[in-house]
């Protein structure tokens, strides 16, 4: 997915790109860096580096990769709760079980 942005600064300062697209779009500005890195940010037609200046006027041109939905399904895992109250539990986790979607795991 390609999306085009016209830059428009309050100011009349330069900006640099990553900060720029930081402050109006949702992306993270280590996600800009990577986007910058990969080639997948043009500035006037021309790929952009991260710390790259913008002004006003400039189109900046973003690809995208679609989302992925991902079908997560809770299951039924009974647990060893070793205390637990209003703001915290202490959970005994079996070893192997996952608790946080990584590399090799789904």
């Amino acid at each position: 997915m390609k999306k085009e942005i016209i830059v428009q600064l309050n100011h009349q300062q330069n900006q640099r790109i990553d900060l720029y697209l930081t402050e109006n779009t949702d992306l993270t500005r280590s996600h800009i860096k990577k986007l910058c890195d990969d080639g997948l940010v043009l500035l006037n037609d021309q790929q952009a580096k991260a710390n790259k200046s913008v002004k006003n006027g400039d189109a900046i041109l973003l690809t995208l990769s679609e989302t992925v939905n991902l079908d997560l399904v809770p299951e039924n895992i009974p647990l060893d709760i070793v205390y637990q109250d209003d703001s915290l539990a202490v959970i005994n986790k079996p070893q192997g079980l996952v608790v946080h979607a990584g590399n090799g795991t789904n």
